[in-house]
Formats: structure tokens, C-alpha cells, sequence
């Protein structure tokens, strides 16, 4: 039966090489920062016009993006019957 080597413990890692616990990153409470650039966002909006949630124009682009996707999805899933189908369908429906 081998020996252990030293420095090693009964996983065969080394324990020195190993890096330390993870822990969460913790960030300081800067309220003045978050509140300053709350306005400045806010600021900017209302200076440009636009609408923070991006408008109809944001709500369009995502109806058409889902709708390719179940589209070709409903296609691959009912439609596909040799590879070629398939694969033709796939590549919108990941």
C-alpha cells in the first residue's frame, strides 16, 4: 500500500494550492452614490424623451424574438421527421 505523500490529505490535494473559502462579495452602503445616480439616469430620460422601459418599440422586439423562438421550437417538436428538419429548426430554437 502506498504511503501518503506529505503535504497531501486523503483527497490528494495538496492543501497548500488550495485557494481559501469563498465568500460573498459585500459592497459598502453608499446611499449618496445610488441616489445621485438614480437622478442622473432619471435626468437623463427626461432630458431625451424616452421612456425608461424602452416603449412599444422594446415591447415589439421582444414579441418577435418570442414568437421565432416557439415558432421554430413548435416546428422541431412536431414537424421535424428526418435530421435535416431538424437541424434546419434548431438553431432559433437553441
Amino acid at each position: 500500500m502506498p504511503e501518503k505523500q506529505e503535504g497531501l490529505d486523503g483527497t490528494g490535494r495538496n492543501p497548500s494550492r488550495c485557494p481559501p473559502a469563498v465568500q460573498a462579495l459585500k459592497f459598502n452602503s453608499n446611499a449618496k452614490f445610488h441616489a445621485e445616480l438614480r437622478r442622473r439616469v432619471n435626468e437623463y430620460f427626461r432630458t431625451v424623451g424616452r421612456p425608461q422601459r424602452g416603449g412599444w418599440q422594446m415591447y415589439l422586439k421582444s414579441g418577435i424574438i418570442l414568437s421565432c423562438f416557439f415558432l421554430s421550437y413548435l416546428a422541431l417538436v412536431s414537424w421535424a421527421q428526418n435530421l435535416w428538419q431538424g437541424l434546419s429548426s434548431r438553431p432559433v430554437a437553441g
